[in-house]
């Protein structure tokens, strides 16, 4: 095929709010703080969605590299349509985007590479490609003063990094996540609000948990899809796990694109209001984990393409998802849900990807993300882990999305602590999440989940959970989920107000029964699933103070039967303080 570019200078943007030192053909907005969205727009070449010959997402390349000290980030932009199309549903214009999440205050200096060609977005030559006059080669500047952000914004907390922990951290106020999610309903986005979106799901139930400031779009869509998000976030949920291409999965409707097979070309207006509601989830501490594929479509741009190990079509809705998203300051990029599970036999899509193309995909997306992303990946069937062996040491995959059955404790703890070791000894300490522990149609006591799944695994090293509930295709109301938000919260509130549990790791072997998870000579904790006692194993003469959490109910730290040990050695922490034969958690730690 041969492309023809028209290549000439455009009558740029002269945007009002356009603070800094920037031509008159740049338009930069946003707050300008540390930690917000900054967005630079420029006019060009006008298109429309569905333009082939040249195709405005393949066929164009837009990067902006900010530099701060030193310090560069290369963000690649996008295709904007009329720059207001999540309002105006446009499908064609000439506006081009980048948005960008400064980390320090400042004078940030910012320079425009925009050129064409054929395919050239999948060229990761900087030098390939047509130079587009008017923008290529621009320079500016902007100011950034520091974030007026407080409490669980993440605009306060700043970006949610891999720092080579077991934990991820926020970059701005060093704290640590401990992760309680909600792992349905997958098809989240598959909204009845959304532009190009053919779905019965309004999440009517939380219109009124919309207040009135909150974000809508053509004239009052969005209420529901808001109002949920405010009622997880008020709940303590702090992420939200969904599927970004579920054309042939579960659902069927939840794609980035014009149309489910319409794979170069992607629709605008449906993607900014997606953004719209992944920045109000910002704003409310909720995590973005974008699962950008499921067993069902496991090969599927490989397939309809004709292309392996890794399609074209795959590499660029990689690119787009990364130029319109990567900028949150919450995001888990996931390559998908139930990877090397074989399902072709049903689904043609559904072929499993090999080890090879596992990595080849996750480097993919390392190469396009600016900051420091947790990359990661989901297993299939429950209970098998096998797709992970060959992945450890492998520097793109930070993290694990591990399912196991929500009732088999040698998946949430035994195999939890087989996958941490793992990691351990390649020196390349994987964020491993407890994933959508598997439930068929069952639904089952909420013992069995706070036992077998929950304790389970965060005893083991999980950096936290993600609850599925047979429903993730149909939930709309996420009361029916709260007492397993109550639970999770119980769990938290314990681990980040009284544990320095980014320095502790499952130690077993110095309890004569249940789980230990420790920093050893300084705190243990220890979780009997069935009640009742156990010895640990102190190392040092030290006293330490010995308290009971009840996981059921949480509430405040109390006094059992002993209340502190003394000395080397092994020594009875006692009985809890009532409900002898049900679950607690004792915690021993040392005194000042």
């Amino acid at each position: 095929m041969v492309v023809t570019f028209l290549v000439f200078p455009f009558a740029l943007v002269n945007c009002k709010n356009n603070p800094g030192n920037n031509p008159d053909n740049a338009s930069v907005t946003g707050e300008l703080k540390k930690w917000h969205k900054v967005t630079l727009s420029f006019q060009g070449p006008s298109h429309s969605e569905t333009d082939e010959n040249p195709n405005p997402y393949k066929d164009y390349r837009l990067t902006v590299t900010f530099t701060h000290n030193g310090q560069s980030y290369n963000v690649p932009g996008y295709f904007a349509a009329d720059g207001d199309a999540g309002e105006t549903s446009a499908s064609q214009g000439n506006i081009w985007r980048v948005h960008f999440t400064p980390d320090a205050e400042g004078t940030w200096k910012w320079e425009a590479n925009f050129v064409s060609g054929e395919q050239i977005a999948l060229n990761t030559r900087k030098e390939a490609g047509n130079p587009v006059e008017g923008i290529h080669g621009q320079t500016g500047s902007f100011e950034i003063q520091p974030t007026d952000k407080s409490g669980q914004d993440f605009r306060a907390r700043g970006n949610l990094a891999y720092t080579g922990k077991h934990y991820l951290q926020f970059q701005e106020t060093g704290q640590y996540y401990f992760k309680t999610a909600n792992n349905v309903p997958e098809v989240f986005l598959q909204y009845d609000g959304f532009d190009n979106t053919t779905s019965d799901r309004g999440y009517q139930p939380h219109v009124k948990n919309w207040n009135e400031g909150d974000p809508t779009w053509q004239d009052g869509k969005g209420k529901g899809i808001i109002g949920a998000v405010n009622y997880m976030a008020g709940q303590g949920v702090n992420e939200q796990y969904f599927l970004t291409q579920n054309n042939y999965g579960d659902g069927n409707e939840a794609f980035p694109w014009t149309g489910k097979d319409n794979y170069y070309q992607y629709d605008c207006s449906k993607l900014d209001q997606w953004q719209r509601v992944f920045d109000y989830m910002m704003q409310k501490g909720v995590v973005t984990h974008f699962v950008l594929g499921e067993t069902e479509v496991e090969m599927y741009f490989e397939k309809v393409e004709n292309q392996f190990p890794f399609a074209d079509s795959r590499k660029l809705y990689y690119r787009e998802m990364v130029a319109r998203f990567g900028y949150l300051n919450g995001v888990i990029w996931n390559i998908g849900e139930e990877q090397g599970w074989d399902r072709s036999e049903n689904n043609t899509y559904g072929a499993a990807t090999t080890t090879e193309q596992r990595k080849l995909f996750a480097a993919y997306v390392d190469s396009l993300v600016y900051k420091n992303d947790m990359i990661t990946l989901h297993n299939g069937p429950s209970g098998t882990p096998d797709v992970f062996f060959d992945l450890a040491g492998f520097e793109s995959i930070n993290g694990l999305s591990f399912q196991g059955n929500y009732e088999q404790e040698e998946n949430g703890h035994g195999q939890v602590l087989d996958l941490y070791k793992m990691s351990e000894a390649n020196n390349h300490p994987w964020v491993i999440h407890y994933d959508e522990p598997y439930m068929g149609g069952k639904l089952p006591e909420l013992d069995v989940r706070r036992k077998k799944s929950l304790w389970a695994s965060i005893t083991a090293g999980a950096a936290g959970i993600g609850f599925y509930n047979n429903m993730d295709v149909r939930l709309e109301d996420f009361r029916v989920l709260d007492s397993i938000y109550q639970t999770m919260g119980h769990a938290r509130e314990l681990f980040q107000e009284h544990l320095p549990f980014h320095e502790m790791q499952p130690a077993d072997e110095l309890v004569s029964k249940g789980w230990c998870f420790a920093k050893e000579g300084d705190t243990y904790l220890i979780y009997l699933k069935d009640g009742g006692s156990t010895n640990v194993s102190l190392p040092d003469d030290n006293s330490y103070q010995v308290e009971w959490y009840n996981p059921r109910k949480g509430g405040d730290l109390l006094k059992g039967s002993i209340e502190s040990i003394n000395g080397e050695g092994s020594h009875s922490i006692g009985s809890p303080p009532r409900d002898n034969n049900r679950d607690w958690v004792c915690l021993v730690m040392k005194r000042d």
